[in-house]
């Protein structure tokens, strides 16, 4: 290789301007410097150093690729933490949604329950002479006891209308 193909060969690592730019041109410029000299050390350390400056551009370059890579890796995780975080947000609105669902479902169960206890209760009432007699007058009882056909009204105590009108139902 002669003179000027070397000089242009170290000038084109300088002009790319890598991180041994300068490596390879102080590399160059010995190389050729000791091939023109007829110094072997010269040339020997200018090839030296012109493998050291490629060596520091190709781990500039490996380097800049595991930054890029771990700049995609850091954009995959927050994407899939968005993702799972989305997600989480529907199945948090769905389980709401069925939370909901089941306490409407146990407030009309409650409400059933409301209704039932009134009907027992209203039964109740309306079996037990004792509570005919504590919740009615006696006019009140005489009338129930005129609808359900009771007779002998007249002499009849509170206690007794209430007992007649028990056994009438």
């Amino acid at each position: 290789m002669g003179l000027t193909d070397q000089l242009k060969k170290g000038a084109g690592g300088v002009l790319r301007g890598g991180a041994g730019a300068a490596d390879i041109a102080t590399g160059t410029v010995k190389s050729v410097a000791g091939g023109v000299l007829g110094k072997s050390g010269l040339k020997r350390q200018g090839a030296e150093e012109q493998r050291k400056g490629e060596a520091k551009d190709e781990l500039a370059a490996q380097q800049a690729k595991v930054a890029e890579e771990e700049e995609r890796a850091e954009q995959l995780a927050a994407e899939e933490r968005d993702r799972a975080a989305k997600k989480a947000q529907e199945e948090f609105a769905r389980a709401e949604r069925a939370i909901e669902r089941k306490q409407e479902t146990v407030k009309a169960e409650k409400e059933k329950v409301a209704s039932k206890t009134q009907a027992v209760s209203a039964l109740e009432d309306a079996t037990d002479p004792d509570k005919l007699v504590a919740a009615n007058t006696r006019a009140q009882l005489d009338e129930k006891a005129k609808q359900l056909g009771v007779t002998g009204r007249g002499r009849m105590s509170k206690q007794d209308l209430a007992e007649a009108i028990v056994a009438k139902r």
